[in-house]
Formats: structure tokens, C-alpha cells, sequence
């Protein structure tokens, strides 16, 4: 489970992400940082999740949020994407490890979408 240090960064990287706050995300990113969008290949270094990976969310066409939530009994962040009614779909799993206090892994499920579809998801309060 997430505990003290560990949840506000967590809190803290979906707060700037959520905001698309891209300056605030990278400072909590090591300079070695790596990229792994699982499905497409090797990972990437920090340039590449500056020029690429954040342009990718900010050019989706729907509504996205990342949550930290539990998944089958395991916390983890989930993308959720707002479907036409409103309401909420968890789409896909996003791990983050840290190293001191700044992220030096990213590795978003983005395209492995049907991995939650028979998953118990809850919100944490």
C-alpha cells in the first residue's frame, strides 16, 4: 500500500497531471527517466515523454483523469476516459516507480485498454 511520502507524491504527480501542468510533471521526473508505453515497444528517455507522451494526452479527443484507485485488492493509478452519458470508464493502468522522491519508470498500459475489463475498480477516498 502507498503510505505517507509515497501517496503525496503520488497525489501530487495526478494533480499536475490532471491540470496538464507538463512544467510541474517534469520536475518530479528524474533526468534518466525511461517511458515504456507497454505494447509499443522499448522504452524512451525524458525528451521523449516531454515531446511526445504528454502531447499524446493533451490531443486525446475525449475527456481523461488519472485516479489513484484499487484494483482487485491492489492500488494503482488508472486512466479513466468519460464515456457520452458522463460518467467514468477505468481505460487503462499507469505505473509509476520512484527513486527519492522523483519518478524514473513511467509505464502506461494506454494500449492494453482490455486489461481492467473484468477488474473490480474502486475509487480510494
Amino acid at each position: 500500500a502507498a503510505e505517507g511520502n509515497e501517496r503525496k507524491l503520488i497525489n501530487n504527480y495526478l494533480e499536475l497531471f490532471n491540470k496538464q501542468d507538463w512544467i510541474g510533471v517534469q520536475k518530479l521526473l528524474k533526468a534518466d527517466a525511461r517511458l515504456e508505453i507497454v505494447g509499443m515497444g522499448d522504452s524512451r528517455g525524458r525528451d521523449h515523454i516531454k515531446s511526445n507522451y504528454f502531447v499524446n494526452y493533451v490531443n486525446w479527443k475525449w475527456n481523461w483523469r488519472l485516479d489513484f484507485v484499487t484494483v482487485d485488492g491492489e492500488e494503482m493509478i488508472v486512466n479513466f476516459i468519460q464515456l457520452e452519458n458522463g460518467s467514468w470508464k477505468p481505460h487503462a493502468a499507469v505505473q509509476l516507480e520512484w527513486d527519492h522522491g522523483k519518478v524514473f519508470r513511467i509505464r502506461d498500459y494506454i494500449h492494453v485498454d482490455y486489461l481492467l475489463n473484468d477488474s473490480d475498480v474502486t475509487l480510494d477516498v
